[in-house]
């Protein structure tokens, strides 16, 4: 399987694919497709950017309380 790393970022980070594609601007499938083969530097880095997104964005909906 590819993208081993990202992957495991993802699962161990609690996230779901559609959260992270949502924070890349793709779609689930996209995001889907991407993963099934090894991605170049610059995808990888948007997927990365796109986890830490999504997690901030979970962590602002805990510390306001449910608000934004």
């Amino acid at each position: 399987m590819h993208n081993q790393e990202i992957r495991a970022t993802i699962r161990n980070s609690r996230l779901r694919h559609y959260e992270v594609a949502e924070a890349a601007g793709v779609s689930p499938y996209t995001l889907s497709v991407w993963l099934r083969s090894e991605m170049p530097k610059e995808k990888k880095d948007v997927v990365n950017g796109a986890i830490k997104k999504a997690l901030d964005g979970l962590r602002g909906v805990v510390t306001n309380g449910g608000r934004e």
